[in-house]
């Protein structure tokens, strides 16, 4: 072997690497969406019919390194993973925003429950506000919510209950599939604690 050649061998491997590495195939991304209550009225069947109430959901506020694309678990004590591969379908926002909407219409046998902004022509009898402070969980271990939400009454800025739910649910395997299966769960919890406060508050038709 001459030493030209030696000399230009690693350069040449290099290339051959970098060659390799640019022939790979990128992972394929998944995307997940958050699934609201299941059309059982079992849990609502003490509820009373109240089709004139309006019940509006929003803000629903999400801490900074949550609202992403990407979906967020725990890995350590005080560590976080972003995993750029499993991501949200859309706003995590919006989508946890479309869950209770479906979920509170369920639990109180109304169709008149909209998300903020609502329109004009829609004024809502209760509002319920909601800040998350956590909304994640471990794979293969649990999925945890914990949030507080206060209920606000009529057009007044006065809150008519304040709440603070802490929920865990068990994940079935290690898969991101099985997490947001159980951060579903989670928000159908929240839905009822949301769903009994409502009937404390409202008159029995």
């Amino acid at each position: 072997m001459t030493r030209r050649t030696l000399y230009y061998l690693p350069l040449m491997l290099l290339i051959a690497l970098l060659g390799a590495g640019c022939t790979g195939q990128t992972p394929q991304s998944v995307y997940y969406i958050l699934s609201p209550m299941q059309n059982d009225t079992s849990d609502s069947a003490s509820a009373v019919e109240r089709d004139a109430i309006a019940i509006g959901i929003g803000p629903v506020t999400f801490p900074d390194e949550l609202n992403r694309p990407a979906i967020v678990t725990q890995s350590g004590q005080n560590q976080l993973t972003v995993n750029e591969f499993h991501r949200w379908g859309g706003s995590l926002e919006k989508n946890v925003t479309r869950v209770l909407v479906e979920n509170i219409a369920l639990l109180m046998r109304t169709d008149q429950v909209m998300a903020r902004p609502w329109e004009r022509y829609f004024t809502p009898d209760l509002r319920i506000a909601l800040d998350i402070q956590r909304f994640g969980g471990r794979l293969g271990e649990y999925a945890s919510l914990n949030t507080t939400w206060i209920v606000f009454s009529g057009k007044k800025d006065d809150p008519a209950a304040v709440h603070r739910s802490v929920i865990r649910e068990p994940v079935t395997d290690d898969s991101y599939d099985a997490l947001v299966a159980a951060q579903s769960k989670a928000l159908a919890g929240l839905s009822k604690e949301i769903a009994a406060a409502l009937r404390e508050i409202l008159p029995a038709k």
